[in-house]
């Protein structure tokens, strides 16, 4: 069975992206011809960040000269940096979670490395131009959404209209912008975005409904035809070798790429061999939480019912509600999670469900795949956006290849030379102090937070800021049911202890924005019983935040997962990792779950687990806790009592920290060798050509 599907756009308009583009994709084909080996890929993703690093913010506001020293960065003007803020929220939105973090790592690791490593690499994901603002009345939270335009951003070039996508069955043309805020990482990456005014606006509508579906129609049937228009797929000498997909919101590309081999070969074996040769598939959430939820009436609306029937098939049933999920893996030869963590669950609660242990557990995969056929396709950050400024220009100063080659940080002799220098630890807690000083320099007056409580200069510091979610907050609200435990070993330090917490609602979810405010009026309660310890919010969480939050908590703090240690299971797979390694990076400590992200670093020094052993002789306790009500009964109590534990010892050791840096000692203090070892491993271990690289090895060739 064979459905037309040919598109024939018209030529690239004359501007200046389409001159951009143009020479970039001849550059390309010249390095293929050069070099058999050099290949082409395309990253199809829903999200697609590129935030403003403090040292950007830092150039921009007093020139590049203040960021080749400690003392220039230290004259950081804070209220300008409040002005940056401002700004940077009056251009389109990129992202709001760990997966925005993801595509802005595949970006910068593409134009930053791509060259030297080989290949070149087209990102493609909607242009998103609806803003939310986050505000209270009371404790509940208001938001206000409002437009922005990509045509007052010089980082955005308009190509035109030179593609098109059926929407309810009507050809509607899209529009392409040339996104160039990567331009100074180098020549590997052509990013591009596509909008359909009223379809793309906005980020993330609910995952089960025809507006995301729609959204998924203009990036997966309008980005592959705009891959067609440029030669790259789905034509008859294609430049690229690769297609990246991201947890099914990217289903739709492929789908269409499956279809032209469809029309081209009239099989539908043939068809799906041919796709799948091109196809990568990741698996970032296993548990399917915030996956596409479609059905064939969805399909029906942009599609003749020949193809509807195609999607059945590759959807969980013939004619009845599908997953894309599903779809995204059937058309992928290599489908990778993100972590072991996230096989080890998927395998888990797949056996589970397919020998009916518990009506909880879930089907995670299609019949046909089985977790053994699963890789790893890893987490990464891409590191030169997530670290401190300071921290970077140290490493700078005393490993100075550390940028071309971050898995050299990882080298024990590496790891041994930078804990036994001095000098490098002088000069690393130097960074620390001015990251700090940032960080409650803003927080002290410059950023809104719901309570405006004295933060001790002494305090040690928690943080978990994470998007708002009913879940998540739930699991928070849970483990502040602890504070009375917390002030007592606040007593017993003679050390303040504070809270930091943060995220977004989504403005259509009344159960999560529910949640935070109860949330909210249980933290005014608990700040009521005095300074030993004490909670706020931070309203307006954003990446740009986050850039000063992490590094200004290296001497500090803790990062805490947002796990629910009261529970019958800690959700810890909730997300591996982008907080994590953040975290991890830039000295922060983490405590969190051995079946969680934290199990996944749990060899490094500067991580803190609790709860049942996860990886122990590669075994979890999931395996049983489906079948086995006494596990799960020993699990809770584990996990319980297990956090206490964890939060004591993390405390302690910051205390302990903390009164060497008071001193003047910091360099001499206890944990900070830990510090340096996490910070290198993390860096060597989750950077962007770690993940790229891996890409690379299984597909595309």
């Amino acid at each position: 069975m064979a459905v037309r599907t040919s598109f024939r756009p018209s030529a690239l308009p004359k501007n200046d992206a389409a001159s951009y583009i143009s020479q970039w994709l001849t550059h390309q084909r010249g390095q293929l011809k050069q070099n058999p080996n050099h290949r082409v890929g395309i990253d199809v993703g829903m999200e697609s960040v590129r935030g403003i690093h403090p040292s950007e913010v830092l150039t921009r506001l007093h020139g590049d000269e203040a960021s080749h020293s400690l003392s220039g960065m230290g004259q950081l003007d804070l209220n300008g940096v409040i002005g940056v803020f401002n700004s940077e929220e009056e251009k389109p939105i990129g992202g709001a979670g760990g997966l925005g973090i993801i595509e802005e790592t595949i970006g910068w690791t593409a134009a930053r490395h791509g060259a030297r490593d080989g290949y070149g690499l087209v990102c493609i994901a909607p242009l998103h131009i609806i803003r939310r603002r986050q505000s209270f009345d009371g404790n509940r939270q208001v938001t206000e959404q409002y437009t922005v335009s990509p045509e007052r951003d010089p980082d955005y070039l308009p190509l035109g209209e030179v593609s098109s996508v059926t929407l309810h069955r009507k050809e509607v043309p899209v529009q392409t912008w040339l996104y160039t805020g990567f331009r100074n990482g180098g020549d590997g990456l052509l990013s591009l975005r596509l909008s359909v005014p009223g379809v793309t606006d906005r980020l993330y509508p609910p995952f089960y409904t025809q507006e995301n579906f729609d959204q998924m129609q203009v990036l997966g049937q309008g980005g592959f035809r705009l891959c067609q228009k440029l030669g790259l797929t789905g034509v008859e000498k294609p430049l690229a070798s690769l297609v990246i997909g991201h947890d099914g919101h990217t289903a739709l590309f492929k789908f269409n790429l499956f279809l032209y081999f469809l029309e081209k070969y009239g099989s539908k074996e043939a068809a799906l061999k041919a796709t799948r040769m091109l196809c990568a598939a990741t698996i970032h959430a296993p548990q399917n939480g915030t996956v596409p939820r479609t059905t064939g009436d969805m399909v029906l609306a942009h599609y003749p019912k020949a193809h509807e029937e195609l999607y059945g098939y590759f959807g969980a049933q013939q004619f009845e509600r599908t997953n894309a999920l599903y779809v995204e893996m059937r058309l992928s030869e290599k489908i990778g999670t993100v972590s072991p963590i996230h096989t080890m669950v998927t395998e888990a609660e797949e056996k589970a469900a397919r020998r009916a242990f518990s009506s909880q557990a879930k089907p995670l995969l299609p019949e046909e795949i089985n977790c053994s056929d699963l890789t790893e396709f890893p987490d990464t950050l891409d590191v030169e956006s997530w670290l401190g400024m300071g921290t970077a220009l140290t490493l700078d100063h005393f490993a100075p290849d550390w940028r071309q080659e971050p898995a050299s940080l990882g080298q024990r002799s590496m790891i041994d030379s930078l804990c036994c220098n001095l000098d490098f630890r002088r000069e690393l807690v130097s960074a620390y102090d001015v990251q700090e000083s940032h960080l409650f320099g803003l927080l002290n007056g410059r950023l809104d937070r719901r309570f405006g409580v004295t933060i001790p200069e002494n305090a040690i510091v928690f943080a978990s800021l994470r998007r708002a979610t009913a879940y998540k907050i739930n699991l928070i609200s849970a483990v502040l049911n602890q504070h009375e435990t917390y002030r007592a070993i606040s007593r017993e330090l003679g050390r303040p202890i504070f809270w930091l917490f943060g995220g977004l609602a989504h403005q259509d979810d009344t159960q999560s924005i529910d949640a935070l405010q109860n949330l909210l009026s249980q933290m005014e309660k608990i700040n009521e019983g005095g300074e030993s310890f004490t909670t706020d919010f931070l309203s307006g969480y954003s990446y740009d935040r986050a850039r000063f939050i992490f590094p200004g908590m290296a001497k500090r703090g803790c990062w805490v997962g947002n796990t629910n240690p009261f529970d019958n299971r800690s959700q810890g797979t909730e997300a591996f990792g982008p907080s994590y390694l953040k975290a991890t990076m830039n000295g922060v400590h983490v405590m969190g779950t051995f079946d969680g992200g934290a199990g996944c670093l749990r060899r490094y020094p500067t991580v803190l687990n609790f709860g049942p052993v996860a990886f122990a002789g590669n075994t979890s306790f999931h395996n049983d806790m489906w079948n086995n009500e006494a596990i799960v009964r020993l699990s809770r109590y584990l996990l319980a009592n297990g956090f206490i534990g964890a939060f004591e010892k993390v405390a302690a050791r910051l205390h302990e920290d903390l009164l060497r840096f008071e001193s003047g000692n910091g360099s001499h203090a206890p944990g900070l060798g830990a510090r340096i070892e996490s910070m290198g491993r993390a860096i060597a271990g989750y950077n962007g050509r770690v993940l790229m690289n891996k890409y690379f090895e299984q597909a595309g060739k």
